[in-house]
C-alpha cells in the first residue's frame, strides 16, 4: 500500500550512511563492522546505507543533470554518454593516475637495487650493513608497488561499479517511460542483456582503463633505463618488445570486433527466444519445432565460433608474458657480446640489471591485452546504451479538470454542500408535443 511504502521510505531515510575516510578506504576498515559485529543477527536494518556518491538515486539525478548540461544532443555514437559517465567518476577515476605513477616509479628503481646487491656479492667486500640496506630498500619498493597496484585495481573497480549503477538506473528509468510501440519492440531479455553484459564491460573498462597509457609509458621507461645500462645494445630487446605490444594492441582490436559480432548474435537469439515464448501455442499447432531448433542452433553456432576465436587470440597474446622478458634480455646481451661491444667484458650484474628492467613489463603485458579489449568494448557498450536512451518517450498527459457534477436539487438537501469546482446540471426543458413516460412524475 502507499502508506506502507511511505513508512518503508522513511525508515530507509533514517538509516545512517556508511562513512569511508581516506585511511579507512585505503585499508578497507569500513568492512570491519560487517565482519565482526552482530554476525549471527545481521539484517538489512543493521547494515548502513552506502555513501550518497554511490547511491543509485543520487547517481541518476547527477546523470540526468549532466546529460541536460551537455551542449550537444546524443547522436548514437556513445560519446555523449561516455562524457557524462566520466563526470560521475570525477575526481576519483582521474586520481588513480597518481597511484599508477607511484607503481611505475617503484618498478624503475627496483632493477638498480637488484644490480647493486649482485655487484656487492660479486666483489665480496664484506659490508653486510649495506647489503641489508639494499634488501630493506628493495622490500620497501615492493611494498609500495603492491599497494599502488592494489589501489589502482580497487579504485578502478569502485569507479566501474559506480558507472554501472548510474547507467543501470538510467536504463531502468528510461524503460518506464518508453512509448508503447517502442517498449513492445524491446523485450525485457534485451534490456537485461544491455545491463548484464554491456554495463559489466564498462565496469571492467574502468578497472583496466589506466593501463592503456601506462603500458606505453612503462615501455618508454624500460627503453631509457636499458639504454643507460648497456647502451645501444638494448635496441634489439626494445624493438622486440615494441613489436610485441603492437601485436597485442592489434589483436586486442580484433577481439573487440569479435565481441561486437557476438553482441549482435546474442541480441538476435534473445529476440527470437522472446518471440518463441510469446507464440509457443502457434509453434505447437503448426509443428515448427524442428525449424525453430535449427535456427536457434545456427545462431548459437555463430556465437560459439566468435567467442572461441576471441579466447584463442586472448590466450595467445597473454602467453607472451612468459617468454618476452627472457627473449628481449637474451637478444640484447647477445648483440652486445658479439656485435656492438665484443671486446668489453660483460659483468653478471649487467645481465641481472637488463633482465630486471625487461621483467618490469611482465605485469603490463599481462594486463594490457585486457585493457585494449575492454577499451574497445566500452565504446561498443556506450554506443548501445546511448541508442537505447535516445528512444522516444511517452509524453506526460495534460492535467484534466474534474468531470464530476452535482445532481439537481443536491444543494437543497439539509446539510448537503455542492462539490467544489463543479456546477449543477441545468434542468431540461420539456419537448413540445412529447407524451410523458407512464409511471413517472413530471
Amino acid at each position: 500500500t502507499p502508506q506502507r511504502r511511505l513508512m518503508s521510505d522513511q525508515l530507509e531515510a533514517e538509516r545512517p550512511r556508511l562513512r569511508i575516510g581516506p585511511f579507512s578506504e585505503f585499508y578497507h576498515f569500513y568492512l570491519t563492522p560487517l565482519m565482526f559485529a552482530q554476525r549471527d543477527s545481521l539484517t538489512i536494518d543493521s547494515i548502513p546505507r552506502i555513501p550518497e556518491e554511490d547511491d543509485a538515486p543520487s547517481l541518476l539525478v547527477r546523470f540526468t543533470q549532466a546529460l541536460k548540461a551537455l551542449g550537444n544532443a546524443p547522436t548514437g555514437s556513445g560519446h555523449a554518454i561516455r562524457r557524462v559517465t566520466l563526470s560521475l567518476l570525477f575526481p576519483r577515476f582521474h586520481l588513480i593516475a597518481i597511484w599508477q605513477l607511484f607503481g611505475l616509479a617503484s618498478d624503475g628503481a627496483m632493477p638498480f637495487l637488484i644490480a647493486e646487491i649482485v655487484k656487492d656479492m660479486r666483489v665480496e667486500n664484506g659490508n653486510v650493513g649495506r647489503r641489508f640496506g639494499y634488501v630493506a630498500g628493495l622490500g620497501t619498493l615492493c611494498l609500495v608497488n603492491t599497494a599502488a597496484l592494489q589501489q589502482v585495481l580497487w579504485n578502478g573497480s569502485r569507479c566501474g561499479m559506480r558507472a554501472k549503477i548510474g547507467l543501470a538506473a538510467a536504463v531502468y528509468d528510461k524503460m518506464m517511460r518508453l512509448e508503447l510501440g517502442v517498449a513492445s519492440s524491446w523485450s525485457s531479455a534485451e534490456v537485461s542483456n544491455v545491463i548484464a553484459i554491456d554495463l559489466m564491460r564498462l565496469e571492467l573498462a574502468a578497472m583496466f582503463g589506466h593501463f592503456i597509457w601506462s603500458t606505453p609509458t612503462c615501455l618508454l621507461m624500460c627503453a631509457v633505463l636499458s639504454w643507460i645500462a648497456i647502451g645501444v645494445s638494448a635496441l634489439p630487446g626494445i624493438l622486440f618488445l615494441v613489436l610485441l605490444i603492437a601485436a597485442q594492441s592489434s589483436l586486442g582490436w580484433r577481439i573487440a570486433a569479435l565481441r561486437n559480432r557476438v553482441a549482435a548474435a546474442t541480441d538476435a537469439r534473445v529476440k527470437l527466444m522472446q518471440d518463441v515464448l510469446l507464440g509457443s501455442a502457434a509453434l505447437k499447432v503448426n509443428a515448427w519445432e524442428e525449424a525453430l531448433q535449427t535456427r536457434l542452433h545456427r545462431l548459437r553456432a555463430v556465437e560459439h565460433r566468435d567467442i572461441a576465436a576471441s579466447l584463442h587470440i586472448l590466450t595467445t597474446i597473454e602467453a607472451a608474458i612468459f617468454f618476452a622478458p627472457g627473449v628481449a634480455t637474451f637478444g640484447s646481451l647477445l648483440f652486445r657480446r658479439y656485435v656492438f661491444a665484443p671486446d668489453e667484458p660483460l659483468q653478471v650484474e649487467q645481465g641481472f640489471l637488463v633482465l630486471s628492467i625487461f621483467a618490469v613489463l611482465v605485469k603490463q603485458l599481462n594486463i594490457f591485452p585486457r585493457a585494449v579489449k575492454t577499451f574497445d568494448e566500452q565504446l561498443i557498450s556506450f554506443r548501445r546504451v546511448e541508442r537505447f536512451l535516445m528512444l522516444p518517450e511517452v509524453e506526460a498527459p495534460a492535467t484534466e479538470k474534474a468531470c464530476s457534477v452535482a445532481m439537481p436539487g443536491a444543494a437543497s438537501i439539509p446539510g448537503a454542500e455542492p462539490i467544489p469546482g463543479t456546477a449543477p446540471i441545468p434542468e431540461a426543458e420539456p419537448i413540445p408535443g412529447a407524451a410523458p413516460i407512464p409511471g413517472t412524475a413530471p
